[in-house]
């Protein structure tokens, strides 16, 4: 257990201990709720960075299209396979 004084404007000092445990960083955002008399419940929301959002979701285009590639050659050679057709299934182009 940890205790914190409130300031004057309101503000309050989580304890390092704390903020360690929780993995809290700066611009981490605190959803507070009243749960009864002289309560609260606190969940932590973990701030992305732009740069890192968009970093991630170009990985997953990249790998996203890999996947469709794969899938295009899979399918290509499946359909060769069925139909004994000699061409390789690397002059098949996948959609």
């Amino acid at each position: 257990m940890a205790t914190a004084q409130m300031q004057g404007r309101g503000q309050v000092t989580i304890p390092a201990r704390i903020r360690e445990a929780l993995g809290l960083r700066p611009g981490d955002l605190l959803v507070l709720r009243v749960t009864g008399a002289g309560r609260i419940e606190a969940e932590v929301l973990h701030y992305r960075s732009l740069s890192s959002f968009l970093e991630e979701t170009v990985e997953s285009a990249v790998a996203l299209g890999r996947l469709r590639e794969e899938m295009g050659d899979a399918l290509a050679r499946e359909y060769l396979g069925k139909t004994g057709d000699a061409t390789a299934s690397d002059d098949v182009v996948a959609p």
